[in-house]
């Protein structure tokens, strides 16, 4: 398929892995719009490593169950909640809520009653500062993982003598 699966395994500390197993050929026609994940996008995983968020760096995929996207009511406050939900802070009240002795999972309908700290004029100039650097790390995390599959592609063809380097 053409559109990736993202899974709770794809969701690493600080970024979100492109999906490498799981694909589809189509959306599903009754997929709820905020399951269509965009670049941007912060998701947090529910389960096993509970708390820990990742920032989509890639447009295309679906998400999983067992993985929360963060939703900000206003977009213009992405970079500041990003940031927040990788403190350890966040991270701390987030691991005490959830539940399991093998496992850890933590409920969605809980970590929506999060009290999450805010002062608009604070926000708002943390969001300007952080902004651009967030965009970089976005650009340059698609670059990697470009140069990554161009290097999958090629080096089985370099091993077995497909391709050689020219001089």
């Amino acid at each position: 398929g053409i559109y990736g699966i993202v899974t709770i395994k794809n969701v690493q500390d600080g970024i979100i892995d492109f999906p490498s197993e799981a694909f589809i050929d189509k959306y599903p026609d009754s997929i709820p719009s905020e399951f269509i994940l965009k670049q941007g996008d912060i998701l947090m995983s529910l389960t096993g490593y509970v708390g820990r968020v990742g920032l989509v760096t890639f447009s295309d995929c679906l998400l999983n169950q067992r993985v929360a996207i963060i939703l900000p009511k206003l977009d213009i406050y992405r970079c500041y909640l990003y940031c927040l939900f990788r403190s350890e802070l966040m991270k701390s009240k987030i691991e005490n809520l959830s539940t399991g002795c093998a496992q850890k999972n933590v409920s969605p309908v809980d970590c929506e009653n999060i009290f999450i700290p805010f002062n608009a004029k604070y926000v708002s100039h943390f969001q300007a500062v952080i902004e651009s650097t967030t965009n970089e790390y976005i650009n340059l995390s698609r670059q990697t993982q470009q140069l990554v599959n161009l290097r999958d592609t090629i080096l089985p063809l370099l091993m077995n003598g497909q391709v050689e380097v020219k001089e």
